[in-house]
C-alpha cells in the first residue's frame, strides 16, 4: 500500500471513529431532550386543565361562601319573635343581593333550602342560569320530606362544607355536584346554601383535553370516585376498585405527593406514562398513557439515524473501494513498468 493511501485509511479511520462518537453524542442528548420535552408537554397540558377545573370549583365555592353569609346575616331578624317580616318580605329583602351575588361569579346556580323544622316555613330561594339569563327556581320544601328521594342532600346536611357526589337532579335534568355549606347561627343548623357545577362542564374541558390518541383521562374526587373517564362505563364506579395494583399505588402517592408527577410504568410488558395533577379540593386529575406514542419525536430521531447511519456504511463502502481500486490500479502500474523495463 502507498503512503498515498495510508493517510488515506488514516484519514477515514479518524472520521469513522468521530462520526461514531458524535452520532452517540447526539443521539444520547436529543434523547433527554425528547424525554424532558415530552414530560413537560405533558404535565403542562393537565396542569393547565386542572386549572381550569380548579377555576371553576373555586367560583361555585366563593358563591357558596358569599351566598352563606347573606343569609346569616339576614336570617336572624327573621326569626326574632317579634318580627313582622312575613315569608314573601324577607325573600324579597334578600333575593337582589343573593341573586346579584350569583351573576358576579358567573355561576349556573345558586340556592338555600331552609329546614322548616327550625324555622319558619321558607322552603327555598334558587336561582339557575340558562343560556345568559337567570331564571327562580320553584319554592321547594324537600328538607322537610325529601331525605328519602334526595339522598344526597341528607349525606350533605350531616357534613361540613364539601362538595357532593355526582347526582342526578330531576328538576333541571342534569347532573350535578354541588358545593354547600350548612346555615350556622349560635351553633344551630337552619338548612344549607350552595351552587352547583354541572357535570357537562368538567366533560367538556376534559373532552377537549390535547393528549394523544390512546390516553385514558380520568377525573377522582377525594372520595376515589371517578367524576370523568374516557372508558365511559367506569364514571361514577370506584377507582380502587376498577384499577391494577400498579395504577392504585400510584394514585395513593398523589394523594401525599408533589402536586403533579410523572412515572414510567410497565404493564403486561408495555410501557406505559402515569401522570396526574392534584387539585386544590384534593381531586386528582390523571391520564395514562402509550410511552409509544408519548414519545413520537424519539421514533422519528431514530429515523434520522437510521439515514445517518446508512450514510456512514455507504461512504466506508465507497472509500474502502475507492482504496482497493487504487491499489490495484498501482499493483497494475508497477507491473507493466516492470514488464517495459524487462523488455528493454
Amino acid at each position: 500500500m502507498n503512503p498515498r493511501n495510508n493517510a488515506l485509511v488514516f484519514v477515514l479511520s479518524l472520521f469513522i471513529f468521530f462520526s461514531i462518537i458524535i452520532t452517540i453524542i447526539f443521539y444520547s442528548n436529543s434523547i433527554k431532550a425528547i424525554n424532558d420535552a415530552s414530560k413537560d408537554s405533558l404535565l403542562n397540558t393537565l396542569e393547565s386543565n386542572a386549572k381550569a377545573i380548579e377555576n371553576l370549583l373555586y367560583s361555585n365555592e366563593m358563591v357558596t361562601n358569599a351566598l352563606a353569609s347573606i343569609i346569616e346575616t339576614s336570617l336572624p331578624s327573621y326569626l326574632e319573635d317579634n318580627s313582622e317580616l312575613s315569608v314573601s318580605d324577607y325573600k324579597s329583602s334578600i333575593s337582589y343581593l343573593f341573586l346579584n351575588t350569583i351573576k358576579i361569579f358567573d355561576v349556573r346556580s345558586g340556592w338555600v333550602y331552609f329546614n322548616s323544622d327550625t324555622t319558619k316555613p321558607l322552603g327555598s330561594l334558587a336561582y339557575r342560569k340558562e343560556g345568559k339569563a337567570y331564571y327562580s327556581q320553584y319554592d321547594n320544601t324537600m328538607l322537610t320530606s325529601g331525605f328519602n328521594k334526595y339522598s344526597w342532600l341528607a349525606e350533605l346536611s350531616l357534613a361540613n362544607n364539601s362538595w357532593s357526589r355526582p347526582y342526578y337532579w330531576e328538576p333541571w335534568n342534569e347532573t350535578l355536584i354541588s358545593n354547600f355549606k350548612k346555615i350556622q347561627i349560635n351553633g344551630k343548623s337552619y338548612g344549607l346554601v350552595g351552587s352547583d357545577v354541572f357535570l357537562k362542564d368538567i366533560t367538556s374541558i376534559l373532552n377537549n383535553m390535547q393528549l394523544f390518541h390512546s390516553s385514558r383521562i380520568i377525573l377522582v374526587n377525594n372520595e376515589n370516585t371517578i367524576l370523568y373517564d374516557t372508558i365511559p362505563e367506569n364514571k361514577g364506579k370506584n377507582y380502587l376498585e376498577i384499577e391494577n395494583a400498579n395504577s392504585i399505588s400510584l394514585y395513593n402517592k398523589s394523594k401525599t405527593g408533589k402536586q403533579t408527577e410523572y412515572y414510567q410504568v410497565e404493564d403486561q410488558q408495555i410501557q406505559h406514562i402515569f401522570a396526574y395533577s392534584r387539585l386544590s379540593n384534593h381531586w386528582v386529575l390523571i391520564t395514562q398513557s402509550s410511552k409509544y406514542e408519548a414519545y413520537q419525536n424519539l421514533h422519528s430521531l431514530n429515523f434520522i439515524l437510521l439515514v445517518i447511519f446508512i450514510t456512514l456504511v455507504s461512504l466506508i463502502q465507497f472509500y474502502f473501494y475507492y482504496i482497493e481500486k487504487s491499489n490495484h490500479s498501482g499493483e497494475k502500474n508497477e507491473k507493466n513498468a516492470f514488464t517495459n523495463y524487462e523488455q528493454k
